[in-house]
């Protein structure tokens, strides 16, 4: 059996307090992300403030988390996005 999995993560604070409360999710440093399997978008330039264009910073870490079998982290914010984000899609055969 194939599945296919896409996963993009607007907030985990889940991870560090187990609710989903936004004030939570800054508590988890870039390295720390990381180490649990995230690639934060804000590690590669991105802004969040609504005003920044954030696309390259979104796309870099989305082509980051690709290659590495990782999720996308978004802090809290306004992602300002220019251009289409291009996903890719990973092939995860579960066949014994």
């Amino acid at each position: 059996m194939r599945v296919i999995f896409i996963v993009v993560v607007l907030c985990c604070s889940q991870l560090a307090h187990g609710t989903l409360d936004p004030q939570g999710c800054d508590l988890l440093s870039d390295s720390e992300l990381r180490a649990i399997g995230y690639e934060p978008v804000r590690a590669f330039g991105a802004v969040g403030d609504g005003v920044a264009d954030d696309t390259e910073a979104i796309q870099a870490a989305i082509n980051t988390a690709y290659a590495q079998f990782k999720s996308v982290y978004f802090h809290p914010g306004d992602y300002l996005v220019t251009d289409t984000i291009q996903v890719r899609q990973k092939d995860f055969d579960t066949s014994d």
